[in-house]
């Protein structure tokens, strides 16, 4: 448990000076090497950190904390835009109330179903069914080599970089040059899927050109 003083510390400032990176090089270096490293209250007290004056403090914690107030608001109004989507998927393309010509929905006011063998249900008339090869390029990556990568050239979409929420993180990313294969890269907008592992099947949208790991489609 850390309190701060708060005649020296700011609460705000604290919360993100402890996780920083100077922090968490200190306490790695202090831990003791058991099956499971640890710390204790001493090597934290010990800790050497830079802290600027109070009004300094209080400055960069408000505006820390707001920006985290931000993030999470954004990351709430997409929560809420993706249940609003998949509400809409379900509505149009698995119930099948797309808007018909006169703007109601389709199956409720009627529209013609036939049976479909293929899905063994019924879907609407003039509908088939179809792979998604007939309407996408399918493909994988590539089998880069350790002396592939490196600190410069494109990032490599890996599959640590596709994260649950269906975003694509390249923070921590590996590189390579030298490589022109243009096969193996994504265009703005791809969906790029992991296709082996405990997460398969999990997916984002590509912002930008990245090269594509071996075990991403």
């Amino acid at each position: 448990l850390v309190t701060p003083y708060e005649s020296k510390l700011d609460r705000n400032f604290c919360y993100y000076l402890l996780p920083s990176k100077i922090v968490k090089q200190q306490l790695a270096a202090g831990a003791q090497q058991t099956k499971i490293r640890h710390t204790t209250p001493d090597r934290i007290k010990d800790l050497t950190v830079f802290i600027p004056d109070l009004a300094n403090q209080k400055a960069i914690g408000l505006l820390l904390h707001d920006i985290d107030r931000k993030i999470a608001l954004n990351r709430e109004i997409n929560r809420n835009l993706e249940a609003m989507a998949r509400q809409l998927y379900d509505y149009w393309f698995v119930q099948f109330d797309f808007p018909d010509e006169n703007g109601k929905p389709y199956k409720s006011s009627g529209g013609k179903m036939v049976w479909n063998e293929k899905i063994k249900r019924e879907i609407p008339e003039g509908w088939d069914c179809m792979n998604i090869g007939n309407y996408a390029q399918c493909k994988g990556g590539y089998a880069f080599k350790s002396k592939d990568f490196g600190n410069e050239g494109l990032p490599v979409i890996k599959i640590g970089n596709i994260h649950e929420d269906y975003t694509l993180s390249m923070a921590d990313c590996l590189k390579v040059t030298g490589l022109y294969n243009h096969q193996f890269t994504t265009n703005k907008y791809d969906l790029v899927i992991a296709m082996t592992g405990a997460t398969i099947g999990k997916f984002a949208i590509s912002p930008s050109k990245y090269w594509v790991n071996q075990r991403v489609g």
